[in-house]
């Protein structure tokens, strides 16, 4: 199993909520705070994305705010071959120039450190897991796991 696939299933621990058993329920408990410790570096990764993002988010807004406007009164963009806007802005304009500098530079340190720490990240999910997962007796899984389900978690079933 290669740590990504541990990020799969930590997205889908909400479809085994309504699965009942004590000894099940602990097993899922138990594996999945395993999961949840050994994707930290998941964790470092996906805040610094919010702030990468927040930071285009400003970017698109400071963007629209100097691009030249249409007859609307709407900016004036194209799309590029890679689906990203090109807006028509006056690459004089001191205050967008200025404005631009003054977000790159609020954003700085997120971005240099969400691009060391996505090129660990990239490194980190293709690699194998190396967890001890806590096992559990095939009579103790819930008759109603689905087959999805079932594929997610049987590594940690000791089938009879």
């Amino acid at each position: 199993m290669k740590n990504k696939d541990l990020l799969i299933l930590l997205e889908s621990k909400n479809s085994f909520l309504k699965l009942k058993g004590f000894k099940f329920v602990k097993t899922m408990y138990l594996n999945f705070k395993l999961i949840e410790e050994h994707l930290e570096i998941a964790k470092t990764y996906y805040n610094l994305l919010e702030k990468v993002n927040k930071f285009f988010e400003e970017k698109k807004e400071l963007l629209s705010k100097y691009a030249k406007k249409d007859e609307k009164g709407e900016p004036i963009y194209s799309k590029q071959e890679d689906n990203l806007l090109k807006y028509e802005i006056d690459s004089e304009d001191e205050n967008f120039k200025n404005e631009m500098l003054k977000l790159v530079d609020k954003y700085k340190e997120d971005m240099e450190a969400f691009e060391t720490v996505m090129k660990e990240f990239s490194t980190f999910i293709e690699q194998d897991c190396d967890i001890n997962f806590h096992k559990i007796n095939e009579k103790d899984v819930p008759q109603d796991i689905s087959l999805e389900q079932l594929s997610l978690i049987a590594d940690w079933i000791k089938f009879d």
